[in-house]
């Protein structure tokens, strides 16, 4: 297909395009109608994104996270503070080892947190606390 003459180059090439989007859309619509029918699953990716996201090519590795329970102690206490960089300096080394673990409080644990670590051996000192 030839784009019409006197338009931008930049709207000539998306003119060009155009086509292979229609045809993706039309892709996706057959796979949301062919799905209609059919009991629908974790991998029926029936969402937009999830279909375009699903054809896509990803050479990257997930992440590892981990997200943390919250204690039943009030988190205030020099015990609990302390040993929430233990827990955490644990919990990350395990998940990934050699990753520097990262604690995020407020502004009243910070000044507790850092007057704790200030105190402690020195692989605790390495936790990098951040406001």
């Amino acid at each position: 297909m030839k784009a019409p003459a006197g338009l931008s180059e930049d709207t000539q090439r998306n003119t060009m395009l155009l086509p292979s989007v229609v045809r993706e859309e039309k892709e996706w619509l057959d796979h949301v109608s062919d799905h209609l029918t059919r009991e629908i699953n974790k991998e029926s990716a029936l969402s937009w994104a999830a279909f375009h996201a699903s054809k896509c090519q990803n050479s990257m590795l997930p992440p590892i996270n981990s997200m943390l329970p919250l204690f039943q102690d009030e988190a205030f206490s020099f015990a609990m503070l302390r040993h929430c960089l233990v827990v955490v300096q644990a919990a990350i080394h395990h998940v990934n080892p050699g990753q520097t673990p990262v604690i995020c409080v407020d502004q009243p644990l910070f000044a507790k947190l850092k007057q704790i670590q200030c105190g402690l051996s020195s692989p605790m000192q390495q936790v990098p606390v951040k406001n």
